[in-house]
C-alpha cells in the first residue's frame, strides 16, 4: 500500500460526488476483521436512514474488498 496520513494500514476513502470532496479517514478499529459483504453492510447500516430512496441522494455505494483480496487464496 502507497502511503497515507495514517501510515501503513487500511484507510476509508470517501467520495462525496455532490461536492467534489474526497477525504482519507482511519479506518476503525472494529471493523478490521471485516471485509466483503460484511463491511459493506456495517458501513451501512451505520451510516445510512434504512428508510432513504434507494437511488436517492441519500444513499451510499460501497466497495469494499473482501478478507482473501491481494492473496493468492481466491485462484
Amino acid at each position: 500500500m502507497t502511503d497515507t496520513p495514517f501510515g501503513d494500514g487500511d484507510v476509508l476513502i470517501r467520495v462525496d460526488m455532490a461536492r467534489a470532496d474526497i477525504r482519507v479517514e482511519r479506518f476503525p478499529e472494529e471493523w478490521t476483521l471485516l471485509g466483503g459483504r460484511a463491511l459493506c453492510a456495517k458501513i451501512l447500516l451505520e451510516t445510512v436512514d434504512p428508510k432513504c430512496d434507494p437511488l436517492g441522494p441519500d444513499n451510499k455505494l460501497v466497495i469494499a474488498p473482501g478478507l482473501l483480496a491481494g492473496t493468492a487464496a481466491p485462484t
